[in-house]
């Protein structure tokens, strides 16, 4: 078992596709189904369920994924500390964030750079656990991600604004004045951002089905949102429940996007980091740019 086959397996789960990993990867797809396939062979156990379109994990790939990221960033840290013992000069911002928040993660990276042109800046996305896991172990400097229900007095923790879920359903199903119940919802193949600890949305969804005793028919599972809304459109059956912002036209133009307020789906994210990273210039500057969008996102409403 290698790091790359690792660095390819994460890339697959994450973009939900081995032909859109590989285009990532910028190698060819018969390698990287090689190496998957070896991996799998390695550890025992099938990772991926491979469809016509798409792949989603197994119980056991969510698992193997979780750590395979922790493997990656421990790895990608050790480098960046060795080159800080030999004197390197550049220095790095490392930002985390779940896939409902990527958004408030990314849109300010590229004015923070041109702030600090001579910093290196590192995103990666992952769940919640994931996320905690990697700002405790120091791998990331900050991470946007669900508000925990539980606080911690070693993280500060700055509130963000709520945001809303929609369900993009397709013409084909019949759905009036733009709201669904969760009834018709269980009968309809579901395609959802996917979640490997115990505490990220996905969970909350699945709770809230098992809750009123309703099958939770997922179909495709995705960190990425992007390979949903590439699914949902090659696929009229599948119903995506997604972030309602930043949703393309494309997808607008051909789905209707039912609100779901009325089920308590909405995300309360946070912008979180160890007390300990706050007097960093880099991250300074970051919460200020981050502050002053949400001010923005405020007078808007």
């Amino acid at each position: 078992m290698s790091l790359k086959q690792l660095r390819y397996f994460c890339m697959v789960v994450e973009k939900g596709s081995f032909i859109k990993a590989a285009n990532a990867l910028n190698i060819t797809q018969p390698p990287l189904s090689l190496g998957i396939k070896n991996l799998e062979e390695k550890l025992g156990s099938k990772l991926l369920n491979r469809g016509s379109h798409h792949v989603s994990v197994t119980a056991s790939g969510a698992f193997v994924y979780q750590k395979s990221r922790e493997i990656i960033e421990l790895y990608d840290s050790m480098k960046s500390e060795i080159a800080k013992l030999e004197g390197a000069s550049q220095s790095y911002f490392r930002v985390g964030y779940s896939p409902a928040c990527q958004s408030f993660a990314t849109d300010n990276l590229p004015l923070l750079h041109q702030e600090f042109p001579d910093i290196c800046i590192s995103a990666v996305m992952g769940d919640a656990g994931y996320l905690r896991n990697s700002l405790d172990k120091e791998y990331i400097d900050i991470a946007f991600l669900q508000e925990p229900s539980q606080l911690d007095s070693k993280y500060e923790i700055v509130p963000l604004p709520e945001i809303e879920f929609v369900a993009l359903i397709s013409n084909k199903y019949e759905c009036s004045n733009k709201v669904i119940t969760l009834q018709e919802l269980s009968k309809m193949p579901l395609a959802v951002l996917l979640s490997a600890s115990g505490d990220g949305f996905y969970h909350r969804l699945y709770d809230l089905f098992k809750r009123n005793n309703l099958p939770f028919r997922t179909a495709v599972e995705s960190l990425d949102k992007y390979v949903l809304f590439d699914l949902i459109l090659k696929n009229k059956d599948l119903v995506a429940i997604l972030p309602a912002g930043e949703l393309p036209e494309r997808i607008k133009s051909n789905y209707t996007v039912a609100k779901l307020n009325h089920l308590g789906l909405v995300m309360r994210p946070c912008m979180m980091h160890l007390k300990t990273k706050d007097s960093s210039p880099v991250m300074n500057k970051f919460k200020q740019l981050i502050t002053r969008k949400n001010k923005q996102l405020a007078l808007a409403d």
